[in-house]
This record gives C-alpha cells, sequence and structure tokens, in this order.
C-alpha cells in the first residue's frame, strides 16, 4: 500500500489515512509489485510523513523530486499542485518550542 494523504470525513474531527493498493503478496506473482513501485511507495512514504507533520515545503520539494522521476504519477502531481497552492508562510516548517 501507498500513503497518500489523511482527510477528514464531514463531521467527524479525527483523520482517515487514504491509501493507493499497489500489489499484494501471496496471490500470485502477477500481483507482487516490481522494483519501481516500491521505490515509489518508498520515497511516497518519507513525503507523506513530512506532509502529515505539517512540513509543507518538504513534502512539495520531495513530490516534485518524485514527479520528475515518474512523471506519469497521478499522486505526486495532484499533490504538487496543491501544495504549490498554499500560503507560502504555511510553508515554513513548524518549530517546537523548548
Amino acid at each position: 500500500m501507498r500513503s497518500i494523504e489523511d482527510v477528514t470525513v464531514k463531521g467527524r474531527r479525527s483523520k482517515i489515512p487514504i491509501y493507493e493498493l499497489v500489489g499484494a503478496y501471496g496471490i500470485g506473482p502477477e500481483f507482487e509489485p516490481d522494483e519501481a513501485t516500491l521505490r515509489l511507495c518508498k520515497l511516497t512514504r518519507t513525503t507523506y510523513n513530512a506532509l502529515v507533520a505539517e512540513d509543507y515545503a518538504t513534502a512539495l520539494s520531495r513530490y516534485q523530486e518524485i514527479a520528475v522521476e515518474y512523471p506519469d504519477d497521478p499522486v505526486a502531481c495532484a499533490m504538487t499542485k496543491r501544495l504549490a497552492a498554499i500560503d507560502p508562510s504555511r510553508l515554513v516548517p513548524l518549530q517546537m518550542s523548548r
């Protein structure tokens, strides 16, 4: 599975993670993900972690990198557009105070 983003359902407070099923093990070799798909999932996971942490600048940069390596990836393209539309002042990573 590939993490995409968290969404909030209307009327609910908690966020629900959305995933993309990209392969499966144990039901046949035709369903097992190839190396390129595994790499895409790994890159997306680190990007998703930045997104969840509200580090939008890092998430945007990583989605742009994914889009260069995987230009046909609809998730990277859509998330790049969405993050690029965010107010630049919100792209600064949150700082924890001591």
